[in-house]
C-alpha cells in the first residue's frame, strides 16, 4: 500500500472507500458489484478511472491576456533550468479544463506523456506557474507518482538547479554592479 500512496490518497479524495484485501481475492475482483451496481476496482482499475476523467480544453498561447502572458513566457528558462529532467518534455499545453469533476481538490497540471498540461488559472503568477510545471517535469523525468522515492529525488534535483541558478544569478549581478561602482 506504501507503494501506491499517492494514488490511495486521490482515490479517497475522489471518494472511493479503500480496502486492503489478500493477494488471493484480487482475481475475483473485476467479478464483483457494490451496493450500487459499479464496479469493484483495483488500484489499475482506478488509475484507468482516474485517466479517463481529464477532459482538456486547449487554449492557444496568443489568446492569453498580459498577465497571463507574462507566466507563459517564463517556459523556455524553466525548460533550460531543468535541463535533463525535461528532456521527455516533448510540449506544454494549456486547458481551460482538466478533469471532469474536480472533487477535493483541484487538479494544476499533469504530465500527459509527451506533453505536460497546465489549466489556465496556473498563469495567475509566474511563481504559480513555475511551481506546477517544474512538479510536472519531475513527474516526467522520474515516470514516478507523488510521493515516491524517484518523484522526490526528482523534485529535490529541480529545486537545487533552480537554488543553485538564483545564488548564481544573484552573485553575478553583485559582481557586476562592484565592478561599475568600483576604482
Amino acid at each position: 500500500m506504501f507503494t501506491h500512496g499517492a494514488t490511495i490518497m486521490e482515490a479517497r479524495a475522489d471518494g472511493y472507500k479503500v480496502i486492503v484485501i489478500p493477494d488471493r481475492l484480487l482475481a475475483r475482483l473485476p467479478k464483483l458489484r457494490d451496493l450500487n451496481g459499479n464496479p469493484i476496482l483495483d488500484i489499475g482499475g482506478f488509475v484507468q478511472v482516474w485517466n479517463a476523467s481529464f477532459v482538456y480544453d486547449f487554449v492557444d498561447a496568443s489568446k492569453l491576456n498580459k498577465s497571463e502572458r507574462a507566466s507563459w513566457d517564463i517556459l523556455p528558462e524553466l525548460l533550460r533550468l531543468a535541463g535533463e529532467h525535461a528532456r521527455r518534455v516533448q510540449e506544454v499545453r494549456i486547458s481551460k479544463t482538466m478533469r471532469l469533476d474536480e472533487g477535493a481538490y483541484e487538479t494544476e497540471g499533469v504530465w500527459d506523456a509527451p506533453n505536460i498540461v497546465v489549466k489556465r488559472s496556473v498563469l495567475d503568477s509566474p511563481r504559480h506557474f513555475a511551481r506546477v510545471v517544474l512538479h510536472e517535469i519531475a513527474h516526467a523525468s522520474s515516470g514516478a507518482n507523488h510521493g515516491s522515492l524517484g518523484f522526490m529525488a526528482a523534485i529535490d534535483d529541480l529545486a537545487g538547479l533552480a537554488a543553485v541558478e538564483a545564488t548564481s544569478s544573484r552573485a553575478r549581478r553583485g559582481a557586476s554592479s562592484s565592478s561599475r561602482g568600483g576604482a
